[in-house]
């Protein structure tokens, strides 16, 4: 407090030398930038920062008896939801239980990705050391210092690969896995939602939607805290990413190779729309009497103005990147292929939402 800091020269000396045997078993490897190596207990390679959460955690597991840790990219869903129902499910509540986790969503199994071990590391529920005891702490200092060194664990994904291959293995009657969702982790968890990095088809739920998505529950949240106690409205759920977009999806799915790649000639546009797939452009055509053909443009951004719903055009010409296809009449519903075609068909798709910070895609 109002003190000069002192000159190098004049900081206290430790109490013994650094010796050179020391510097060799410590590495000169930087563990993060600007940081030597003599900074970190043992001969382990650089770390990525997903690896600090881990102190924090053991920091805190120290004298709260129960800790719920989630990443950046994940919200509640319902806040006046209370946690210790889910702490008894999970045996968590009274220290039977040390880690709740949820299986990883599917991007990483239907890539057949074993690194990303059982669980995904990004919402987890922990019992402390007031009811679970030392073993909690011990289980997490192995997690920061693996046993055996298996350096391999530190890379991608960091330290979600340690709590499989380190904690799992050597605590098996001291964790509870949960099905992805239900009701942690995953797009679409029931209570703590994680928008995950990747997905398994843009139809579905895309990655590049979280920030607007994450924006949209913070607003719903605040709405719910600020809730008058005499409002008798009920409490509305944030789940911005929900499927809750109804269209008429009928001629959508029976797209044929000729359609792929092109782009139309000569085309009178009606207007431009986000949409999460093409089936969700194909939908709005259909919402639309005036619409006579749309184009879906895939690889422009996900927020981007993607769906061209067209007025007229007199034709499609090559063009990568693009689907073009004219509006199929409805039937009613008659005999045969077409009668079946025309047929009206709902299909359920998010409301894409604007980018935060304006994108409309390519020229």
């Amino acid at each position: 407090h109002g003190t000069a800091p002192r000159e190098p020269s004049q900081r206290s000396e430790p109490k013994w030398a650094w010796r050179e045997g020391m510097r060799q078993y410590t590495n000169r490897d930087p563990v993060c930038p600007g940081l030597p190596a003599d900074h970190r207990l043992g001969p382990f390679p650089p770390r990525g920062p997903p690896w600090a959460k881990l102190a924090a955690i053991r920091y805190l597991l120290r004298r709260h008896a129960h800790l719920a840790y989630i990443d950046s990219d994940v919200f509640v869903t319902e806040v006046w939801q209370p946690l210790p129902p889910l702490l008894e499910a999970t045996g968590l509540l009274r220290g039977e239980r040390w880690i709740a986790a949820a299986e990883e969503f599917p991007p990483q199994k239907l890539r057949r990705d074993t690194r990303a071990g059982l669980a995904n590391s990004g919402v987890l529920l922990l019992a402390g050391a007031p009811i679970a005891g030392a073993g909690i702490l011990r289980a997490i200092e192995e997690w920061i210092w693996p046993v055996g060194n298996p350096t391999w664990s530190f890379k991608w994904p960091f330290e979600q690969n340690a709590l499989t291959t380190v904690v799992f293995r050597r605590y098996p009657r001291r964790y509870t896995l949960l099905k992805p969702g239900c009701p942690l982790n995953s797009p679409f968890g029931a209570l703590l939602r994680h928008l995950v990095g990747g997905t398994p088809h843009r139809a579905v739920y895309h990655p590049d939607h979280r920030t607007a998505w994450l924006a949209e529950a913070l607003r719903c949240t605040i709405r719910a805290l600020n809730r008058s106690a005499d409002s008798h409205a009920p409490l509305e759920r944030c789940t911005p990413n929900e499927e809750r977009f109804e269209l008429d999806s009928h001629g959508c799915g029976e797209g044929d190779k000729d359609s792929l790649h092109t782009t139309p000639l000569s085309p009178s546009v009606l207007g431009r729309l986000r949409a999460a797939d093409a089936e969700a452009c194909c939908g709005l055509c259909n919402a639309d009497e005036a619409c006579a053909g749309w184009t879906f443009l895939w690889k422009w951004p996900a927020s981007a103005l993607n769906c061209v719903l067209l007025e007229a055009f007199e034709g499609v010409t090559h063009y990568e990147g693009r689907v073009t296809r004219a509006k199929l009449p409805r039937t009613g519903g008659g005999a045969g292929a077409a009668g079946a075609a025309g047929a009206a068909q709902q299909t359920r798709t998010y409301i894409v939402p604007p980018p935060l910070f304006g994108a409309t895609g390519p020229s």
